[in-house]
This record gives C-alpha cells, structure tokens and sequence, in this order.
C-alpha cells in the first residue's frame, strides 16, 4: 500500500466531526505525497531511459570495440600481404635481371654478327639478316621480350640453314677456335679471330 493509498483510507475514516485543521491537514499530506509519486514515477522513467540509453551507448561501444579489432586484424593481414608483394616484386626483379644476362649472352654474338660496319666482308649478308630482328639502337636496352624473339629468330633461321651466321663470325661456329666463355669483345677482335681461323 502506498502513501496515496494510506491517506485515501485515513481521510475515508473521518468523521463529520473531524476538525477541518485535520481535513486540511489531510488534503495537504495527499498533494505532497501526490507530487513525490509524480516526481518517484517521473525519476523512474527517466532512470528507465537512461538505462536504455546507456545500454544503447554500450552496445555501440562493443560494436566500436569489434570494429577497432577487425580493423587491426586487417591492418596487420594488410601489411603482411604488402611485405610478400614486396618480396615476391624483388624475387621478380632478380630473376627477370639474371634472365636478361642470360639472354644478352645468348644473343652477344648475333648481334655482333648483325652489327658489324660497311669494311666487314658479310656486311651485305649481316644487313638483310637485320631486318628480321628488333635490335633498336642500343644493345643496353633490349628488354627480355626483344631478346627472347631475336632469339627465336636465329634459331628458326639456323633451322632453314645452320651455318647462317657462320659466315665472318667464328663464334657461332661450332669449330671456333677459342673458348666458348670468352666471346670476343669488339666487331674488330671477332674479325681478327676469324682471319687467324681461316689462315
């Protein structure tokens, strides 16, 4: 039984003789103790939304907290797949390096054959041959991709006829007078060891 309650039963039990100070006293218990239920069922309310405010708050925050968490896991898977593209771009880089030497050296005396100046004695064969090969201007810069087909090229050449390039270029000959690893270094010394070859 609450005091609202309470004072409804006291105030039914008064006489027709009461004091109207008691009555008014009664009358005046009753409002105060109707504000105070007011002002307990008006808390009550608001404590019952900040509950679910604070409920609401505390369930973003989790979220948030997941969130953050997932985040630093994919930060972290993030870095970790930058760090193996990084590896894997230097393993790329090294490997395309050692294939392009391999390819250069390959290719070293082709284009030694191809290249040589007007006073060569297969200069007329080395210029036809050259327009079926991509050489550009500068032996430096071929790419893996231009040394690879030149290479095709020589090979299908060498197919239709193996001594094509045997002409004025004894190192492609395969009875060339010096050590395979040691190519010569200039048009002049690749000429030079064709004269001795042919003396």
């Amino acid at each position: 039984m609450n005091l609202r309650e309470v004072l409804d039963k006291i105030k039914s039990k008064l006489g027709a003789d009461t004091p109207e100070e008691l009555k008014s006293l009664i009358a005046d218990a009753k409002r105060q103790s109707d504000d105070v239920i007011d002002a307990l069922d008006e808390a009550k309310k608001e404590a019952k939304s900040r509950r679910l405010a604070n409920r609401d708050l505390q369930s973003k925050v989790d979220e948030m907290d997941t969130k953050l968490s997932e985040s630093s896991n994919h930060t972290k898977t993030i870095d970790d797949l930058k760090k193996k593209l990084s590896e894997t771009e230097a393993m790329v880089s090294s490997f395309k390096t050692e294939k392009i030497q391999t390819l250069k050296e390959e290719f070293t005396p082709i284009f030694n054959y191809l290249t040589v100046d007007e006073t060569s004695k297969h200069y007329d064969q080395a210029r036809k041959l050259k327009k079926l090969f991509d050489i550009g201007d500068n032996f430096d810069d071929l790419s893996m991709e231009q040394l690879s087909k030149n290479i095709e090229v020589s090979k299908t050449l060498r197919v239709a006829n193996p001594n094509i390039f045997n002409d004025g270029n004894p190192y492609v000959d395969s009875k060339r007078p010096y050590n395979h690893n040691e190519p010569p270094k200039s048009v002049g010394q690749l000429e030079s060891q064709w004269e001795k070859f042919n003396e």
